[in-house]
């Protein structure tokens, strides 16, 4: 087997890990669920991660155009997790910040996904997971 094989192969088992995960999102029982769309809870990662971003760099990193960004953003803002809070040097810009509802809610989706994942890790001894993480890490850094 050459390496685009091994590439083929690995992008196969992604395409099924995701599968199984999204199976169980589906199977939850609905007090574990986010009760919130994907893409808001995407977007809730992302401004936790960056503490303060405006919508030009959420609509960029997630892809999307700037409306479909700033519904999301009224989403989060309505259920009191985010905040819009003025540029002090461009009053047309608007920075987004999470708010500590959105925090709480940030771990809760946090602690639901490593929970997911620790199912579909199950059958990997703790020394097979290290190095899978170890050459995940790998891959990402530069």
């Amino acid at each position: 087997m050459d390496r685009k094989d091994h590439v083929k192969k690995i992008i196969d088992t992604w395409h099924i890990i995701h599968q199984h995960l999204h199976l169980q999102k589906v199977n939850q029982p609905a007090k574990t669920k986010c009760k919130l769309p994907y893409s808001a809870c995407t977007t809730l990662s992302l401004v936790n991660l960056d503490k303060t971003i405006t919508i030009k760099k959420l609509s960029e990193t997630l892809g999307s155009s700037s409306s479909a960004a700033t519904q999301i953003v009224n989403q989060l803002e309505t259920a009191g997790f985010i905040k819009r809070i003025n540029d002090k040097n461009d009053k047309r810009v608007w920075n987004i910040q999470i708010t500590p509802a959105g925090q709480k809610k940030n771990k809760q989706i946090g602690d639901q996904i490593v929970n997911d994942f620790e199912k579909v890790f199950s059958k990997l001894t703790t020394n097979e997971l290290k190095q899978y993480a170890e050459l995940t890490r790998k891959i990402i850094d530069k």
